[in-house]
């Protein structure tokens, strides 16, 4: 399983919106674009050229908004597994919660770091924010980073493991905090209706 890093509790969670920065990339791939052409570059260069350019330019100005996690908003490390949930901070404070005593856990989700979901969607940062109540009562809040496919297939898994334990688990996707199920928002009725059958997960809808 993946271990992910622990992000300072006050790093901003919300998504910055892309529009600015498609407009902005869009000016300097323009740029590009009209100097490639009066070097005499064919059609197709030029077009190729356009592409690659307002991707870079995109990419660039994305990595350097506010709510980008960055090496400094690290301080720790986070294990989610279906037996226990390990955080370590960087001063070697270490919290070991059972998953057999969580009560419910509420999931804020941006997506993998530097991944889209469309060509039109913005270019996510990965933040994600769990929060668990236990049976006792008590509340425990983290907040880390996926940086990897293979991380989100892992997070995928241990939220498996929750339904299969009949935690009451609720997954919101994005800025606007879309309902998901298994960190999906575009999954359809139907499919959700098999997967909750598959883990055992009760329909509210009866």
């Amino acid at each position: 399983m993946s271990s992910y890093k622990l992000i300072r509790p006050d790093k901003p969670t919300k998504e910055q919106d892309g529009l600015g920065l498609r407009l902005v990339a869009g000016l300097l791939a323009l740029g590009v674009f009209w100097t490639a052409l009066s070097f005499g570059v064919q059609t197709w260069q030029l077009l190729a050229i356009l592409f690659s350019a307002q991707i870079l330019a995109s990419r660039t100005l994305r990595a350097n908004m506010n709510d980008w996690p960055r090496n400094r908003d690290v301080f720790g490390g986070l294990q989610l597994l279906p037996e226990r949930i390990i955080a370590t901070t960087e001063n070697h404070k270490t919290t070991i919660l059972s998953t057999d005593q969580v009560r419910s856990l509420l999931l804020d989700y941006n997506h993998v770091k530097g991944k889209r979901l469309s060509f039109l969607d913005i270019w996510h940062n990965g933040l994600a924010e769990v929060t668990i109540r236990l049976e006792d009562g008590s509340e425990h809040q983290f907040k880390f980073v996926v940086e990897r496919p293979a991380q989100a297939a892992d997070l995928e898994t241990f939220l498996r493991s929750m339904y299969s334990k009949g935690v009451d688990v609720n997954e919101r996707f994005g800025t606007d905090r879309i309902r998901m199920f298994l960190l999906d928002p575009m999954r359809s009725f139907n499919e959700i209706q098999t997967l909750k059958k598959e883990l055992g997960v009760p329909d509210i809808s009866q």
